[in-house]
């Protein structure tokens, strides 16, 4: 049976930080910031499960965010990071954690959408980056300005 390496408290550090690098150059559409917190060959999964999007590599990870400058102003967020070691070298991890994604509607912040993100993450160039994510909605949450459905 192969045993686990646990990983340091600075990698739980960094892989916490990663997350939050991800949301931020997004939500900022910093495509290029985005792009560089992903491994060479990465591949993200996202959308509702009837229209599940799809980017591998930097190019298609860039236009992602490219595309969301069509969406109102948003945030995401991420909650309840639980991350795990995979392998005995220290060099690959997974993360699962909650979304929230919220945009803001004629002023208002309003939940849109509630999931999970599955991360592999991978050491590269001395520094944690995602290998994979796939992002799975709960639900499209229906909201009026004050917050009542």
């Amino acid at each position: 049976m192969e045993e686990k390496r646990n990983l340091l408290v600075a990698d739980r550090l960094d892989i916490t930080e990663l997350l939050a690098r991800i949301n931020q150059s997004f939500d900022d559409f910093d495509a290029d910031g985005f792009a560089s917190q992903f491994a060479l060959d990465s591949s993200m999964t996202g959308g509702p499960a009837h229209a599940r999007e799809f980017a591998r590599g930097a190019d298609e990870l860039r236009q992602w965010v490219i595309d969301s400058r069509k969406r109102p102003p948003h945030r995401h967020y991420t909650t309840n990071v639980v991350i795990t070691p995979l392998g005995v070298d220290g060099t690959r991890a997974a993360a699962r954690s909650h979304f929230i994604y919220v945009e803001f509607v004629e002023g208002a912040p309003r939940v849109k959408i509630t999931g999970i993100y599955e991360d592999v993450l991978v050491r590269e160039d001395d520094r944690w980056k995602v290998e994979e994510r796939v992002a799975h909605q709960d639900r499209a949450v229906e909201s009026s300005p004050s917050g009542r459905r």
